[in-house]
């Protein structure tokens, strides 16, 4: 079977390894999955720097990888895992304040599925890094940026780039992001956009800085290892480490619901900001941001906002986009998966985990529905590697993954909408009202949110969907 995934990143990368690892072969062939991306994409190797270096490890800014996002690397790759978690932050401190220093709440390690949680701050070029070294060369198609692809009911799925190309292919799969292409293909005619991203009125902004910074206003110079989200009628401002020290390895006996990783030399801060224009890096005048985030956070405080007020370096600006919710994931061969799906704003702190899920999500889908068709099953000797009896299995998992996915992603999507306008300025009135609810929320209330999105298990959930 013929593959072809739109889109290099972090949700395209992972898709790959998924499919290589969970699909089942046909008793004389294997399939032939290809990632085509619009930009270079070289390993570390290839290029004239290192993880270590810091050279590049701004591309894309920082992110978090959830608990949960960390359960599907584990299922993916544990030494996947170990790369990854050994380039950021291992962190399970989060420590919630307000712009008066006022101590709001400080989460503790809690555990899931029997293990501690771990939320992975780091660099999103550093994930992607250790994703992309896993996969060999030839499998990605640089320089490919599509525009168009052609869905068909009985024929294989075609895919037109703007250099003329085309190709054909089995199962399309649309990682290409919130503004996707192929996903005109699969809710559209293929050529407009009826269900156009939606810009939340916010841009997010961020960089790295060094972990110095991280020791500010403390009198032994010790750093914190908290990840530390600040809230104030001004909007909301977040930093933290995103990296041990190099070469470091936990110890064997530590125990990780007290551990706390030391800090290596490199921080990374976020903010929002709120602009009715959606702007970028090319676009927008970074002075005037860089002035007005000082007005903002100049005097809250925390020293380490404070310092970095004054001397910010802006890495990243990215727009803070949805989608609405569509009727579909999947149409005729062709499926999305990550934020050409369902993009989430950044206030959810889930765009990288959900996209992991779906990779893995999918991909089991798939295989459950591939094996009766490879191992005969139901179908005739003639058939059952018919490109007709592929693209029902594709379809039926289509289906399935959808149904098992979307209602989780609608859930999330509406908790990320809620929180998100606490990033924004506010009266007196709903400053404090925020500081109370953010204090009571956490310190009082049952933590009925982290099970559920922490402690959801793919396989479970593909066993008792196929159950019902």
């Amino acid at each position: 079977m013929k593959i072809a995934i739109i889109g290099g990143g972090i949700s395209g990368l992972s898709t790959y390894l998924f499919l290589k690892k969970l699909l089942p072969l046909p008793s004389s062939d294997s399939h032939d999955i290809r990632i085509y991306e619009a930009y270079p994409s070289p390993r570390r190797s290839q290029r004239n720097d290192s993880l270590e270096t810091g050279q590049t490890r701004s591309t894309g800014g920082g992110i978090g990888v959830s608990p949960n996002g960390m359960a599907q690397l584990a299922e993916l790759d544990p030494s996947l895992l170990r790369a990854i978690t050994a380039q950021g932050y291992p962190g399970t401190r989060i420590l919630l304040q307000n712009s008066h220093g006022w101590k709001l709440a400080q989460t503790v390690n809690r555990k899931v599925q029997g293990e501690t949680e771990v939320l992975l701050w780091s660099s999103r070029q550093g994930v992607w890094d250790c994703i992309r070294d896993l996969i060999p060369d030839e499998a990605i198609v640089s320089g490919k940026r599509v525009s168009r692809v052609v869905v068909d009911a009985v024929k294989n799925s075609k895919i037109e780039f703007s250099d003329g190309d085309k190709v054909e292919a089995d199962l399309v799969i649309g990682a290409d992001g919130v503004k996707s292409i192929v996903k005109k293909a699969v809710v559209g005619d293929g050529a407009s956009d009826e269900y156009p991203p939606h810009y939340e009125g916010l841009l997010g902004i961020g960089g790295f800085m060094p972990s110095s910074y991280l020791s500010e206003g403390n009198a032994d110079g010790t750093k914190r290892p908290a990840f530390t989200m600040t809230f104030g009628a001004e909007g909301f401002f977040g930093y933290g480490p995103c990296s041990t020290p190099a070469g470091y390895v936990a110890p064997s006996d530590a125990d990780p619901a007290t551990y706390v990783a030391p800090v290596g030399d490199r921080a990374m801060w976020w903010s929002t900001f709120e602009s009715d224009e959606v702007q970028d890096m090319k676009s927008i005048d970074v002075d005037e941001v860089r002035a007005k985030l000082r007005q903002r956070h100049g005097d809250w405080a925390d020293p380490v906002v404070r310092r970095l007020a004054q001397d910010m370096e802006i890495e990243l600006l990215t727009p803070s986009w949805t989608l609405p919710k569509l009727p579909r994931w999947s149409r005729d061969g062709v499926v999305l998966i990550g934020d050409s799906a369902h993009a989430l704003p950044t206030s959810s702190g889930q765009g990288v985990s959900q996209a992991l899920e779906d990779a893995h999500m999918f991909s089991l889908a798939l295989a459950h529905h591939l094996a009766p068709v490879y191992a005969g099953g139901t179908a005739t000797e003639t058939s059952k590697h018919s490109p007709a009896a592929e693209r029902e299995a594709i379809d039926a998992a289509g289906q399935l993954y959808f149904d098992l996915r979307s209602p989780r992603l609608s859930h999330i999507l509406d908790r990320a909408q809620k929180m998100g306008g606490k990033k924004k300025r506010m009266n007196f009135l709903q400053e404090y009202l925020t500081y109370a609810f953010l204090y009571v929320f956490f310190n009082f209330m049952p933590d009925t949110w982290s099970p559920y999105l922490y402690n959801y298990n793919i396989k479970d959930e593909l066993k008792k969907a196929l159950k019902e």
